[in-house]
């Protein structure tokens, strides 16, 4: 049943105690499909197999920093090659997540752009969101307890609005944006009531 991807045993996978593989099945087929994972020395994922039954092995290979977080994530090879670049500011923040354009074989930093950035409030609660240099993102806001209490879709189409009761439930919701515009309901707010 179990029939790992090749290459697997060519170097050790550091499964000891760890999750090796995974059986799964689609809603589209019976049949089985699977996931194999390989560890390096300090129990990072290093690289994982995606045996997706009708489609060729897909393979997922991570790159960490010394603080064992993701700096690179490779995605298969060849036709189906993706590269992302994971960037932290200097408290440990994901800054931005960056896409290679460039050939697999090199990692020439000309060759990304920029796919999502992130900025912070003083407590380190993301405030924006920004995908694709400035073509959509989020932002969202706080209270003095750190609860969000508005999150804005930067081309207006999601808006909502949180208030909170003393002991932080939900109050009420108030949705706007112009999402609204394909629904029939088109009612802003809804009203919590705890009994």
């Amino acid at each position: 049943m179990f029939t790992p991807p090749n290459g697997y045993y060519d170097m050790p996978n550091y499964t000891k105690g760890r999750l090796a593989a995974t059986a799964f099945r689609t809603r589209q087929s019976e049949n089985w499909s699977y996931k194999y994972y390989r560890y390096d020395e300090r129990g990072r994922v290093k690289t994982m197999w995606q045996m997706i039954d009708g489609l060729d092995v897909k393979t997922v290979s991570h790159e960490y920093n010394s603080q064992d977080m993701v700096k690179r994530l490779n995605y298969n090879i060849g036709a189906d090659f993706k590269r992302y670049r994971y960037r932290y500011d200097i408290a440990g923040r994901l800054q931005s997540v960056d896409t290679y354009e460039g050939p697999e074989n090199t990692d020439d930093s000309l060759y990304y752009t920029g796919f999502a950035g992130y900025q912070y409030n003083a407590n380190s609660a993301m405030e924006v969101e920004d995908f694709l240099t400035g073509f959509t993102g989020t932002s969202l806001g706080y209270d003095n307890r750190g609860r969000i209490i508005s999150y804005y879709s930067h081309n207006s189409e999601f808006i909502y609005n949180l208030s909170y009761l003393k002991n932080s439930n939900v109050q009420q919701l108030g949705l706007n944006g112009s999402y609204r515009d394909n629904f029939a309901n088109t009612g802003r707010s809804c009203l919590q009531v705890y009994l």
